[in-house]
């Protein structure tokens, strides 16, 4: 009985820590869930912006279009120095102007160019990771509840065995409790039948 009372605290002990850890993976699924909307609302946000800048750059005919005429420009410039024999001072002069300066008279480094992209990419990972984390979570949490489940089903058959035994038991003693009053009565009949003449 001991052993069976201890074996119930037990369980009873992992089914309240099984019922801890579900509510606790749940928050975090909470968080992950709403960290994932913002990155998502973000991406959104950026790539609205980016969307935009390009369609401003396209109206000021500041663009990938004038981009690319101005490298054709450049590229035809250092055509022409090479037909007319100046040489490779006249190519690299080129290049490096093409390379550094942008076609708005300011400087443009390639972090310029790429700014937007890089971002948009490292919002995307942190998306796909935080998705990856909640899919884990969540899938932790599913494994919990079934093992939960599978406890408290354990809990409430042993429950139902503590009831019988229990029942049982009383039904021995007030057996217990019959058959020694029986045994005193006849006693006592034994006691007055020898006592007679």
């Amino acid at each position: 009985m001991k052993s069976q009372r201890r074996e119930e605290e037990r369980r009873g002990g992992d089914v309240e820590t099984l019922k801890q850890e579900c509510v606790t993976l749940r928050e975090e699924c909470e968080t992950l869930k709403n960290d994932n909307r913002r990155l998502t609302e973000r991406l959104q946000l950026q790539r609205t912006g980016h969307l935009s800048l390009k369609e401003d750059e396209e109206d000021t005919g500041i663009g990938v279009g004038t981009e690319m005429g101005g490298m054709a420009e450049s590229y035809m410039t250092m055509a022409d120095c090479q037909s007319t024999g100046t040489g490779t001072n006249c190519r690299l002069k080129d290049v490096s102007i093409q390379k550094n300066i942008s076609f708005d008279g300011k400087p443009m480094t390639p972090t310029g160019w790429n700014g937007g992209f890089g971002e948009i990419v490292s919002l995307r990972d942190q998306l796909k990771q935080a998705e990856e984390k909640a899919s884990l979570v969540q899938r932790q949490c599913d494994g919990l509840k079934t093992e939960l489940r599978e406890l408290q089903v354990l809990y409430d058959c042993s429950q139902r065995e503590r009831a019988g035994m229990e029942e049982e038991l009383l039904r021995c003693k007030a057996e217990l409790e019959r058959l020694a009053g029986g045994g005193q009565v006849r006693g006592h009949t034994g006691v007055r039948g020898q006592g007679s003449p």
